[in-house]
């Protein structure tokens, strides 16, 4: 791998836990969001929080609390919480 390519790669991964700490952060404030709400609150990119939602999910850090939330457009949006409260806050007390 390229020196450019290794250095992208660290830069990508650095950005990525910055925006989980984010988020995380803001859920455990509003306690509830849909990605929309979550990126308006934020300031993050609506796709660079929807690509976290996903990759926090998978972690099982946050969960689906429900689907029926609602897009800027109408269309449903899912509603995102905290996986465990009390679990995380011990993950991200740096935040």
């Amino acid at each position: 791998m390229k020196q450019t390519s290794v250095i992208a790669n660290i830069e990508a991964s650095e950005l990525k836990e910055a925006h989980q700490r984010i988020i995380m952060k803001d859920l455990y404030k509003n306690k509830f969001g849909t990605s929309f709400e979550i990126s308006k609150r934020t300031g993050l990119d609506y796709h660079a929080v929807a690509r976290r939602m996903a990759e926090l999910e998978h972690d099982e850090r946050i969960k689906v609390y429900s689907s029926n939330g609602l897009s800027p457009t109408g269309k449903r949006a899912t509603i995102w919480q905290v996986e465990d409260y009390n679990l995380s806050k011990n993950k991200f007390k740096s935040c």
